[in-house]
């Protein structure tokens, strides 16, 4: 057990020295950072994650050969005990042309901009809705927050059909010169509300033509690209909050796109289908039942059985390492704060010289003198990390308060959510590691005055006096 006097003297220096305040200042403002920040990223990428699987089935049959039938695939796929659902999709790139009420062409591309909401480039995403409710959460996006309710879809049930008046008010709207027919009805196309609150400026019902490359026979017996062009009307929109698929899907029914792509229900043998949406049992192995599902297909359809970790696997593991790289970077604020509480305790000792050699000549042990700087040391780092707890987690919580005082008063976000497509900013508050990053704080603090407080302890008591 260390001499009762080192504790006192610690607090004694200390108190004296309010330098060691720019040391508790280092380590609040590190502890602070590194649990402030870190919610805010965890947060952030919680939101990607869940944007990420609502946007994505449990697994997905993609790659597959062409002219895949989901007829001779489902069956296979069905056969797996822990397969509860499959639908079929089929996808493809489009140039979409966005008409107004009107029939006014309202949005045209701008090559200077990169961001996919400032173009016409669209992945017209086809799905069988009934299917697609059992096989995946894709469906559920269609039901939009009160704010954007004036996008939302009339029938979730049928989310590509308008009420009879809006559809006849769409094909009066069309113009005569883009050959609109002015009876019958318009197939529906859903796009994202980040696309249509950031993008193009058009509302539901406005007409929207889609553009699609496809392979057609030649009269030569050969194969040359052609084109297909549809018109459609706006029904509504989706939010799934994920940032790459919002931005660029819109969906759409699955015999509209097959019939862009030359194989419409009343023309074809086959149930077109360019990846397969699985939902498997709660609990299973996604890994293992993969591996079983792309075996049993590889014969038919070939492709590749994607878990939905995987389908996003580029962007979640990007965002996963940038958050890696925020810890390293935020440690060396630690570091930092760290070299504080060394330079502190060393000008201490360097200072002290002179009552370190009475207190030993007086009978004092070398670890008693140790224990004195390793004591303010642990002082000095405990204070900082209980106010750096305390900061960080106000932080948090208040940290969206703070934002939207800051965009009245000032014009001006903290963090900007219109660029996230987030209503506030997320964060998330980990017990485990705040306990980790305070241990660390201690821990760190503890190993820097451990060596001046050595030096200290080996003090000849003659010297340390001649010196004085």
């Amino acid at each position: 057990m260390a001499d009762a006097y080192a504790w006192f003297l610690a607090w004694r220096y200390l108190w004296a020295r309010r330098i060691t305040l720019i040391g508790m200042g280092g380590v609040a403002l590190a502890v602070w950072a590194l649990i402030a920040v870190i919610a805010v990223f965890s947060g952030f990428i919680g939101e990607i994650r869940a944007g990420a699987r609502r946007a994505s089935p449990d697994l997905l049959l993609t790659e597959v050969k062409p002219e895949c039938d989901f007829a001779v695939v489902a069956p296979i796929l069905q056969r797996d005990p822990d397969v509860v659902a499959v639908a079929p999709r089929v996808h493809q790139d489009a140039v979409i042309a966005a008409y107004g009420r009107h029939a006014r062409y309202v949005q045209a591309t701008r090559p200077v901009e990169t961001s996919p909401l400032s173009r016409n480039f669209v992945r017209v995403l086809g799905i069988d809705v009934a299917a697609e409710t059992r096989a995946s959460d894709l469906v559920a996006c269609l039901q939009l927050r009160p704010e954007d309710s004036h996008l939302q879809v009339p029938d979730l049930e049928h989310p590509f059909d308008l009420p009879r008046e809006d559809m006849e008010r769409a094909l009066r709207a069309a113009s005569p010169d883009l050959r609109t027919p002015l009876v019958g009805k318009l197939d529906g196309l859903v796009m994202s509300v980040r696309r249509l609150t950031r993008g193009e400026p058009i509302e539901r019902g406005s007409r929207i033509d889609v553009v699609a490359g496809r392979f057609v026979h030649s009269p030569d017996g050969g194969t040359e690209v052609g084109a297909s062009r549809r018109p459609t009307v706006l029904t509504g929109a989706f939010a799934c909050n994920h940032r790459i698929f919002d931005d660029v899907a819109v969906l759409a029914d699955i015999e509209f796109v097959r019939g862009l792509l030359g194989y419409a229900a009343d023309e074809s043998d086959i149930e077109l289908c360019t990846s397969v949406a699985i939902r498997v049992r709660p609990g299973a192995d996604l890994d293992g039942v993969a591996r079983r599902l792309a075996a049993a297909v590889h014969d038919v359809s070939g492709g590749r059985v994607l878990t939905w970790e995987e389908q996003n696997s580029t962007f979640l593991s990007a965002v996963d390492q940038e958050r890696r790289m925020m810890k390293i970077c935020l440690f060396a604020v630690m570091l930092v704060a760290g070299f504080l509480i060394y330079a502190t305790l060393h000008m201490m000792v360097m200072q002290k010289v002179r009552d370190i050699g009475i207190l030993t000549s007086m009978g004092g042990t070398g670890r008693g003198v140790q224990t004195i700087f390793l004591v303010g040391g642990l002082a000095i780092a405990g204070v900082g990390s209980a106010i750096g707890v305390v900061a960080g987690v106000a932080s948090a919580l208040y940290l969206n308060p703070i934002n939207d005082f800051s965009r009245r008063t000032f014009g001006r976000e903290l963090f900007p959510t219109d660029v996230y497509a987030l209503n506030q900013i997320p964060y998330e508050l980990d017990g485990r590691w705040i306990v980790q990053v305070v241990v660390a704080a201690i821990a760190l603090a503890l190993i820097v005055a451990w060596l001046p407080a050595r030096r200290a302890a080996r003090l000849n008591p003659v010297e340390a006096l001649a010196k004085a």
